[in-house]
C-alpha cells in the first residue's frame, strides 16, 4: 500500500513539475534483442575499467535485460528530440531499480544513459568526461547489461 502511495506521488511529482506537461503511461514492450552494438558497449566498458585497474563486469543478462531494453523502447516511442531525451531519460528510475533489486537480489542499481552517439568508444568518451556518469562507469558494480536503439543507449550497472 505505502509503495502504491509512493508510486503514485512520484509519478505525480514526475507530470506536475515536467516542462512539456506530457501524459507518461507504462508499457510493456517484446523481449528485447541484444544487439552487436549493445556487446561492443560493454567490451569498451570492460576496456576503459581494465585501463583503470578495475575488474571487469560480468553479463547482466538476463539479471536486468528486459527493463533495460523496455526503457529503450519507451525512450524511442516517447522522445522526439535531444532535449527531450534528457528531460525524460530517468522516468521511472526508482521503479526500474525496485523491480531489479527484487529480480536480481542486488544491493546497488545504476543507470547511465547516452544519446546521439554512433561508435561505442565515443559513448565510453562521453560517459568519462561527466564526473556523474564517470563514477558509476569506475564504481564497484559486478554485472553490467547495456540496452541500445535508434542512437539511444543505457547501461545498467548492478551488485
Amino acid at each position: 500500500m505505502i509503495k502504491n502511495i509512493l508510486h503514485f506521488f512520484n509519478n505525480l511529482f514526475s507530470l506536475i513539475f515536467s516542462k512539456s506537461k506530457v501524459t507518461v503511461i507504462k508499457k510493456s514492450y517484446p523481449t528485447y534483442t541484444i544487439s552487436g552494438f549493445d556487446l561492443s558497449v560493454i567490451d569498451e566498458i570492460n576496456l576503459h575499467r581494465q585501463s583503470k585497474g578495475l575488474s571487469t563486469l560480468k553479463d547482466g543478462r538476463p539479471r536486468c535485460f528486459d527493463i533495460a531494453g523496455n526503457h529503450v523502447e519507451w525512450l524511442n516511442q516517447n522522445t522526439t528530440s535531444k532535449e527531450d531525451f534528457y528531460e525524460k531519460g530517468h522516468y521511472y528510475f526508482n521503479d526500474r531499480v525496485e523491480q531489479i533489486q527484487l529480480e536480481v537480489k542486488c544491493k546497488n542499481v545504476s543507470e547511465v544513459l547516452a544519446y546521439g552517439f554512433i561508435q561505442p568508444k565515443s559513448i565510453i568518451s562521453a560517459w568519462n568526461m561527466s564526473p556523474k556518469h564517470n563514477k558509476i562507469l569506475n564504481g564497484n558494480y559486478t554485472h553490467v547489461v547495456v540496452a541500445s536503439k535508434n542512437r539511444v543507449t543505457l547501461a545498467i550497472f548492478t551488485n
